[in-house]
């Protein structure tokens, strides 16, 4: 272990480069199982608190608690969080994600919409559909705005059921053009 005159600490180096750096090579083995802590080539944190509102790890700075690890396993990132009503998720983010790339897990075989596509699968008649759009104002079997402004909306869900209205409005699509090519038909002869 290292203490520069500076303060800066180094764990496996002589020469930190920040005020705190570990370094340990990594040993050469095939190791392709999972590991645990003995695998662990940084910083290992063992806390024994077992509350929910409790925190393994907690970064701050002047504009408050940016990042922290709760001993239950939550993770927050953003300075004004709540983090003491953290519900049913692992991960909240103020302010959003962005990405490249984000894939989403359908926990259920029957949780995407090609139901649409079945032999006994009813949709609503466009009279029915107009009906309950001038009614409702927004799609069946898609939430209101003020469901989705009060409850948010599961991604993995929502596209399910957008994907339901595009497989519905491509039936819609193909029975139009059935009854068009028998129209053009009959106009023909």
């Amino acid at each position: 272990m290292t203490f520069t005159p500076e303060g800066k600490i180094g764990v496996g180096t002589e020469s930190p480069a920040t005020w705190f750096h570990i370094y340990k090579p990594h040993p050469e083995h095939n190791n392709t199982e999972p590991g645990d802590e003995t695998d662990v080539f940084g910083l290992y944190i063992q806390n024994t608190g077992g509350g929910d509102k409790e925190y393994i790890f907690m970064t701050e700075s002047n504009v408050g608690k940016t990042f922290t690890i709760a001993n239950n396993g939550n993770v927050f990132i953003g300075e004004n969080l709540d983090r003491q009503n953290n519900g049913e998720y692992k991960l909240f983010v103020e302010k959003g994600i962005r990405s490249e790339s984000i894939r989403v897990d359908v926990a259920a075989d029957n949780g995407w919409a090609d139901f649409v596509f079945d032999d006994d699968y009813e949709m609503m008649s466009t009279k029915e559909l107009r009906t309950f759009i001038t009614k409702y104002k927004h799609l069946p079997n898609v939430p209101s705005e003020k469901e989705v402004v009060e409850n948010g909306i599961d991604l993995a869900e929502m596209n399910a059921i957008l994907l339901r209205q595009i497989e519905e409005l491509t039936l819609r699509n193909l029975e139009i053009e059935n009854r068009l090519k028998t129209i053009e038909e009959k106009l023909k002869n």
